[in-house]
């Protein structure tokens, strides 16, 4: 416990040394406090000043990886919507914006597969304990509580969960996205990535693997879009790989090929104008694609937007207006 102590602040201590120097060019400006809570400041600035900046360690990987825990880093995120309010807006709006009790009390899912650690990755990647402190039993017949009634309505997933805030001098290639890279100093950043859970440590989108997803013994095309890498920490297929396993939306028939955010804003998720940005109002076959029965028009429908094909509304291959 005293060497675990000893670690968080020391990680603590740099993170505050070194702060003036990894600020993103769009935090620059902004005061400490503006973001952390007095009381944290204050230990801060008291462990530093014991340590001194010279004991402190480099900052390289010590960023994110400071283990602060749930209540603190929910309490940062918060924060995020004093100068982002439309983005919070947005994610308040999405699936995103799921509850720990919309998460691990979900029945249809839990008598599919019991909670488990591994839920804790996506679905909360910030709570203090393993699967066990969060929900109980760990089974497939439940009935299912959560051990503290109180967190029932947090959000299980933050927007620290996808943007690190003091971003590690890292290096990305632009990806092609509505969102123009960041430059610090001369070299682009990415503005979205992943904190796992298990190394205490945010990894940016351009360094986490790119997907390999299969269909039929073959590969199918993936976007070259660095973003996609986050959303398949989460909407990945099993463990084989094989598209539309597990929770995998891997996009294939007409649309393979495509980025998640072609169609996906950022922060609400929202689909309603996706169509319109590839589609003229009437397609060469003569039909309006905003009408077709997919689930981009209505949920109940039969033709997933993510697996359709062109067999899915044409006995026949179409003819071509002329």
């Amino acid at each position: 416990m005293m060497m675990k102590t000893l670690l968080i602040t020391t990680l603590l201590a740099a993170a505050f040394a070194f702060a003036d120097e990894v600020k993103s060019p769009a935090h620059s400006k902004l005061d400490c406090a503006q973001c952390h809570d007095g009381a944290t400041l204050r230990k801060f600035k008291q462990v530093q000043k014991r340590l001194g900046r010279d004991a402190a360690p480099g900052w390289d990987r010590v960023a994110e990886a400071i283990p602060l825990h749930e209540a603190a880093m929910r309490a940062l995120s918060a924060k995020c919507a004093d100068c982002h309010g439309k983005q919070a807006r947005e994610m308040a709006a999405s699936g995103h914006a799921i509850t720990y009790a919309q998460s691990f009390l979900n029945r249809e899912h839990n008598r599919m597969e019991p909670p488990m650690d591994d839920c804790l990755r996506c679905h909360a990647m910030f709570f203090d304990g393993a699967a066990k402190d969060l929900v109980q039993p760990i089974d497939t017949r439940g009935p299912w509580r959560l051990t503290d009634e109180k967190i029932a309505g947090h959000r299980s997933i933050l927007c620290v969960s996808c943007h690190q805030i003091h971003p590690e001098r890292w290096l990305s290639s632009p990806s092609k996205s509505e969102e123009a890279p960041q430059l610090v100093g001369g070299a682009v950043v990415s503005k979205a990535g992943f904190f796992d859970r298990r190394e205490r440590q945010f990894f940016p989108a351009d360094s986490l693997p790119h997907p390999k997803v299969f269909k039929d013994g073959k590969p199918l095309q993936m976007s070259e879009d660095a973003r996609i890498r986050v959303c398949y920490q989460c909407h990945a297929p099993s463990a084989a790989h094989q598209a539309g396993t597990s929770d995998d939306r891997t996009l294939r028939g007409v649309h393979e090929g495509m980025s998640c955010l072609d169609c996906h804003a950022t922060h609400s998720l929202d689909t309603r104008r996706s169509c319109a940005q590839c589609h003229p109002a009437v397609s060469n076959c003569g039909l309006d694609v905003t009408r077709m029965d997919t689930t981009a028009r209505a949920k109940a429908s039969q033709h997933d937007i993510h697996t359709m094909t062109c067999g899915d509304c044409h006995a026949q291959a179409p003819k071509t207006r002329p």
